[in-house]
């Protein structure tokens, strides 16, 4: 893997290179321990191997981080086994493809992540809409998060401190795109084509009524793989039309016939993007209204996050 941070306090993801992790670490401890070097994995929080700063590597110019569950004294890290399985950064070649909504273990990473719900639900929607071809809708947000709590989704075993966003519509059903505000682009043309799908008198790009050709969007095929040394994480995205008989599964089984996928794209995760966007002091990433979202969800329909960490 290809990327690192310094610790639980410090969990800002740097893309490594031999001269960053030289100039921010001074080969100081705990960061170089008994003639190796270590950091922390952004994702998983678990302590990494750093391999290639002081010697050269075979198959690669370039270091690379490797997960341990050695204690290194004074990392500040985690030894959670769980956390470094589930990781999509450890070894994701060995993961199996049907792991969907497995439960994992609570522990340290679910607690972070109920806690990113609970201070920033306003920029994980942000980075949503940032990604999806249309704006969602007030009904879409508030369904997309009830199934999100349904399923549990922050114990899903592929779920990480760097995907919070793309994972919260990886863990939901499949949503009608009514009242969705869509974007200019493929999509768009796309959709005025079909017959039947209306839109806002006052807005045209406000899908109002969907008529017989009812259309939906869902996530499928959350990925990790292996591109060299790096880690490449990704989850595609599908816009259909929307019949009773057809579910999530079969689009994501590729029994879904192909010509009711109306659009597809895959969204790439990165690893910095979402940290950054959280310790932003911009207040355009601010909403207080979806805030108020959150509360007012839990309590209509009387389910709540487990209690916050302290």
């Amino acid at each position: 893997m290809k990327w690192i941070c310094f610790g639980k306090k410090n969990r800002q993801p740097f893309r490594l290179t031999r001269e960053a992790f030289e100039a921010d670490t001074l080969s100081k401890p705990p960061f170089t321990f008994n003639y190796r070097n270590y950091a922390v994995c952004p994702a998983c929080l678990n302590a990494v191997q750093i391999l290639g700063i002081r010697t050269e590597l075979k198959n690669t110019p370039d270091p690379y981080a490797k997960h341990t569950l050695a204690e290194i004294p004074e990392l500040d890290a985690i030894q959670d086994e769980i956390a470094y399985r589930n990781c999509p950064y450890s070894d994701p070649e060995s993961k199996p493809k049907n792991c969907r909504y497995t439960n994992r273990t609570p522990g340290i990473i679910s607690s972070m992540v109920i806690e990113l719900f609970w201070t920033q639900l306003d920029r994980i929607f942000y980075i949503l809409e940032r990604d999806l071809p249309f704006k969602l809708s007030w009904q879409a947000k508030e369904t997309i998060l009830k199934d999100f709590v349904g399923y549990q989704g922050w114990l899903h075993p592929e779920i990480s401190l760097l995907n919070v966003p793309w994972m919260l519509l990886y863990c939901s059903n499949f949503h009608s795109l009514w009242k969705c505000e869509l974007k200019d682009g493929d999509l768009r043309e796309k959709i005025k084509k079909i017959k039947g799908v209306e839109f806002n008198e006052r807005n045209e790009n406000i899908i109002e009524h969907d008529g017989f050709s009812s259309l939906g969007f869902c996530a499928i095929h959350h990925r990790s793989y292996s591109t060299g040394k790096d880690v490449r994480e990704t989850i595609k995205f599908i816009v259909a039309k929307k019949m009773d008989c057809w579910f999530k599964k079969e689009i994501a089984s590729e029994t879904f016939p192909s010509n009711e996928i109306l659009f597809s794209k895959t969204l790439e995760i990165k690893p910095d993007y979402f940290y950054n966007l959280t310790h932003s002091s911009n207040p355009q990433f601010e909403n207080t209204h979806l805030q108020s979202l959150r509360r007012n969800l839990y309590l209509l329909d009387r389910v709540k996050f487990p209690p916050r960490s302290s």
